[in-house]
């Protein structure tokens, strides 16, 4: 089945080259914004996206307007022999047909089947990378497979799009040589609230307890990877604590979200608590808020923290790709291993009684639109103008690591 969004004018005459993007599944994270930021920096390009099944087609073209967006019903995100067989097959047909002058897949089936399509046509390949499919936070089973995996795809690889240097080090680390260029996710970085306007927000949000409540935000998809049902056992330990007074606040959806909302009932945090599913704006969330927490097993660089940090607000999270690396930057937060809730509630605790006023710490140059554009358009040169070369990884215009 296809579908296609809005085309510009001409476009069944457009001499414009042809860029394929291959997604496994597109829905609202971090990786779809990647492709709407490659979509932003390269209008001399046309773009045909292939999303999975379960893709929101509606959202993809909305946010994809120009494209031509095409699903893929045999694409889908969980492991299923017989119907990723036929997802690589026809793939690799539909790249045949299309032959376009360059592929950029995104998330890791996707990824798989992408690099082995493009390989049959002789096109340069790049895959965006918002996070690893391997590392702490996965199985030993899941850890091995893809890193196995990604290493045997790494010479079909042109180059590695990277959202952080964290991310960039591990792929290095594992014996991935592949050229690796680090460029930012784009996103609405929000301001610091004055106390007027924090005073204006807050009795929004929590209403009577608004002007003495500690405000936690926890914003993100309420799924397992999250780790959504763990803000249970932290709201236990920071209303235990002397001189917090703590409400939580969770922007978002998944399929957690009923069970999370049992939870905290249950523990008595129900009125201490406001869930309050998806939120396209969460800009006045980041203001108001006292603390962000983000208790995810895995992430590439978290976009919350970015833009908590650009808020001026202080985070606790566990230690993921992409956490230190803000830290070194210049952003307020704290890190503790992976799964110690302990540890990071007293983070929290420490964090909620320091009621620092500092502002904006974190270094944002590199999440300037402009800057975005401008690196997306230097690797495309790359990878097109010399799409039988293999350059060295340390030269210094392909490599964002520092």
């Amino acid at each position: 089945m296809r579908t296609t969004g809005r085309q510009p004018a001409g476009a069944a005459d457009d001499q414009r080259p042809l860029l394929v993007h291959v997604c496994t599944r597109f829905l609202k994270g971090g990786s779809e914004q990647r492709l709407c930021d490659l979509l932003q920096a390269l209008p001399d390009w046309r773009h045909h996206v292939i999303v999975g099944r379960d893709s929101d087609v509606g959202l993809a073209q909305r946010r994809l307007q120009g494209a031509t967006i095409e699903v893929a019903p045999q694409l889908v995100r969980e492991l299923r022999p017989l119907s990723d067989l036929r997802a690589a097959w026809q793939l690799t047909r539909d790249l045949r047909r299309l032959r376009p002058a360059l592929v950029i897949t995104h998330q890791s089936k996707a990824g798989v089947f992408g690099r082995l399509g493009a390989r049959s046509i002789r096109t340069p390949v790049v895959q965006s990378l918002s996070m690893a499919g391997f590392g702490p936070g996965y199985s030993r089973f899941q850890d091995r497979l893809f890193r196995t995996i990604e290493r045997v795809l790494a010479p079909l690889t042109s180059a590695y799009a990277v959202v952080g240097v964290d991310l960039a080090r591990r792929y290095r680390s594992s014996g991935i040589d592949v050229p690796q260029v680090v460029i930012r996710s784009g996103a609405r970085l929000p301001r610091p609230l004055s106390e007027s306007e924090r005073r204006t927000v807050r009795p929004r949000l929590l209403g009577a307890r608004a002007e003495r409540a500690d405000l936690v935000l926890c914003i993100g998809s309420l799924d397992e990877r999250k780790g959504v049902l763990q803000l249970p056992d932290l709201m236990d330990r920071l209303s235990d604590a002397p001189g917090v007074d703590p409400h939580l606040v969770v922007a978002g959806e998944g399929p957690l979200a009923d069970q999370l909302e049992r939870e905290l009932e249950l523990r008595g945090h129900g009125p201490r608590s406001t869930l309050l599913g998806h939120v396209t704006d969460p800009d006045e969330l980041f203001g108001a808020a006292d603390l962000v927490v983000l208790l995810s097993n895995a992430e590439g660089l978290p976009q919350v923290l970015v833009q908590a940090a650009a808020a001026g607000v202080p985070f606790v999270a566990y230690e993921v790709d992409g956490v230190r690396e803000l830290i070194a930057l210049g952003a307020r937060g704290s890190v503790v291993p992976l799964g110690a809730i302990g540890r990071l509630s007293s983070e929290a605790i420490s964090l909620l009684l320091a009621r620092s006023d500092e502002g904006p710490t974190l270094d944002l140059h590199e999440w300037q639109p402009e800057v975005i554009e401008s690196q997306y358009r230097a690797l495309v040169s790359l990878v097109t103008d010399r799409p039988g070369r293999r350059r060295s990884a340390s030269t210094p215009s392909e490599v964002g690591i520092r």
